[in-house]
């Protein structure tokens, strides 16, 4: 059986989105996880719900290089969660066409 793998975020910590793709594609990684909301302060910012032209090199990198999107991060669950505050991360990963590949689960 073949093991799947993807190339998470903080494997390559700072790497912009279409470079990320690249770097899954030619390292030999199934799929690939792109941080798309920032955890601190400090770390890049790679603003593809607002920065279109980012948004479309990583679609062509996608597209070109055949690695899909497995997941997209981060969303921190505090006390005042406003769930609408994830709607710009959930349109674009949709635009990536982030989702769970066809796979068997482990239940439990």
């Amino acid at each position: 059986m073949h093991q799947e793998f993807s190339l998470a975020y903080l494997s390559a910590f700072g790497v912009a989105p279409p470079d990320m793709i690249d770097l899954a594609w030619r390292t030999g990684f199934d799929y690939v996880g792109l941080r798309l909301n920032p955890v601190t302060r400090n770390e890049p910012l790679f603003p593809l719900a607002s920065d279109r032209n980012l948004l479309l090199q990583t679609r062509r990198r996608l597209a070109d290089t055949g690695v899909p999107v497995l997941d997209v991060e981060l969303v921190r669950l505090t006390p005042d969660f406003d769930v609408h505050a994830c709607d710009a991360l959930l349109d674009t990963a949709a635009e990536l066409n982030a989702e769970l590949p066809n796979a068997e689960l482990p239940v439990g």
